[in-house]
């Protein structure tokens, strides 16, 4: 609870000191009227912070009651983050700083570290409605610490990844996106992997992969560290028609973080137009985490592709999120029912969608994904209008169609044919 959170930092920022009661409540409740009363409230706050470390390895004699004094935190602590020297090599804080002047650097400091940790809380399980709560919590991680380059890049990513799922228009994306790439680019030093970042968003967002190509493609690629930068630079590969160097790039990463490089390896052999592969590949990411719901709603769009209604529909049910509030991320939910026995519902999933983008085109998100969803559902006219759409706002999931076989088995149909057409027109690649 934000009450225990705030007791937590007071403890670590400064560990195995005996910290007074007074000196606890003035810091918990700066109110001074307020404060009097306030010593039940205090040792109720510890005693739950205590039950929350009895239920893991430290136990609840981390924090030590000291009789006739007040408590210390006994835990070892390590800082894992201090303020940048200046280039003339002193420290940030000058040295006359007062205590309190270097405490409150320093809470800001742990805050942007608790921000970020909890987003990370949100991650294993991949669910595209919790996207939205993580950017919020990567967004007061760097507002509580500007100079914090890795949860910057981190709040790049899952702009990015909001796009990639429908759970928000490329449009409306931009802005944010490009107000924290430039603030990044502002500061002294960046976190590895930057540029991937920064790649992706020119190709993916802007529309511009030659232009991201010619800056990036010399030497991004195998020199790029573990982790979220590569995945953006595949996917990059991947979207703009080069999905083997994709698999190439991410064969390490398979064996470094199997729950997430297994994904984009199933992007790339979809896009390579073995589904077969593609599905193994994403079932294992399952099998190392069962609870991926990202994972079931992409297997869910591979079995609709093979025909194979019954299980598109049993890992749609299986996800959940037939129960969830609408969102963008329902057109791969709709694709996923459109042939089977829960097609009715597919057909509401649509006339939700179509509803909300007549009144704002930035409304549905994945406007790709949702004209293939019509196109399933044998309604070519809403299909046009939905993929002309998606180019003209240039949504992410627009050049996932066209590098992936999703469309092909609506390929003589004039929607198919149009959208082909306006791609080719809008979005120039450089295929393998």
């Amino acid at each position: 609870m934000p009450l225990q959170q705030e007791l937590l930092l007071i403890f670590v920022l400064q560990p195995k000191q005996i910290l007074t009661q007074q000196e606890l409540i003035s810091r918990l409740w700066p109110d001074q009227q307020a404060a009097k009363t306030q010593r039940p409230a205090l040792s109720l706050a510890v005693h739950r912070l205590r039950q929350v470390f009895a239920q893991g390895p430290l136990g609840i004699e981390v924090i030590r009651s000291i009789y006739g004094k007040g408590y210390s935190f006994e835990a070892p602590v390590e800082l894992m983050y201090m303020p940048e020297p200046k280039p003339d090599g002193s420290p940030s804080a000058p040295a006359s700083a007062s205590k309190e002047t270097q405490l409150k650097a320093y809470d800001c400091s742990m805050a942007s570290r608790l921000f970020y940790f909890e987003a990370h809380d949100y991650w294993p399980n991949r669910d595209p409605y919790r996207l939205p709560r993580q950017q919020w919590l990567l967004q007061q991680s760097v507002e509580c610490d500007p100079n914090f380059s890795q949860g910057r890049l981190e709040l790049c990513y899952f702009y990015l990844l909001q796009c990639l799922w429908g759970v928000r228009t490329a449009a409306s994306t931009l802005p944010d996106l490009q107000s924290c790439l430039d603030l990044g680019d502002q500061q002294a030093s960046q976190a590895p992997g930057w540029e991937a970042i920064k790649a992706e968003t020119m190709s993916l967002l802007l529309w511009q992969p030659q232009t991201s190509q010619r800056l990036y493609g010399n030497w991004l690629g195998p020199s790029l560290p573990a982790g979220l930068p590569r995945f953006a630079w595949a996917r990059h590969l991947i979207f703009t028609g080069r999905p083997r160097q994709a698999l190439r790039l991410m064969a390490e990463l398979l064996h470094q973080d199997l729950s997430q490089g297994w994904l984009v390896q199933s992007m790339a052999h979809c896009a390579l137009g073995d589904i077969a592969a593609a599905e193994q590949a994403a079932q294992q990411q399952l099998r190392v985490n069962p609870a991926l719901v990202g994972s079931k709603l992409f297997l869910a769009m591979l079995g609709a592709l093979r025909g194979e209604a019954e299980l598109a529909t049993r890992l749609v049910e299986e996800s959940g999120i037939l129960e969830r509030p609408f969102q963008g991320s329902m057109s791969m939910v709709a694709y996923g029912l459109a042939q089977g026995r829960l097609a009715k519902r597919a057909h509401q999933l649509l006339d939700e969608a179509l509803a909300l983008v007549s009144q704002d085109p930035d409304a549905a998100g994945a406007l790709g994904y949702w004209g293939l969803t019509a196109l399933a559902l044998d309604r070519s006219y809403e299909a046009i209008g939905l993929l002309k759409l998606s180019v003209r706002r240039r949504c992410y999931a627009a050049p996932v169609l066209m590098a992936t076989p999703f469309l092909h088995p609506h390929r003589r149909t004039p929607a198919a044919q149009l959208f082909r057409e306006r791609m080719g027109q809008a979005f120039v690649t450089t295929p393998e």
